[in-house]
């Protein structure tokens, strides 16, 4: 795991939880709110680029 300054983790960790309320909002009427995790692969590529 690559290491992340105290505050880029935290802006990290803010982000994830942003794009999972979003998701949570659009996807409510939906129990598969699990798709937000699709996501995951390219957030972790572009944050540790």
């Amino acid at each position: 795991m690559p290491q992340l300054s105290p505050s880029s983790g935290l802006m990290t960790f803010l982000f994830m939880v942003f794009i999972i309320f979003i998701n949570k909002l659009y996807f409510q009427n939906t129990p598969k709110s699990v798709s937000t995790f699709k996501i995951s692969p390219q957030v972790k590529k572009f944050i540790y680029q």
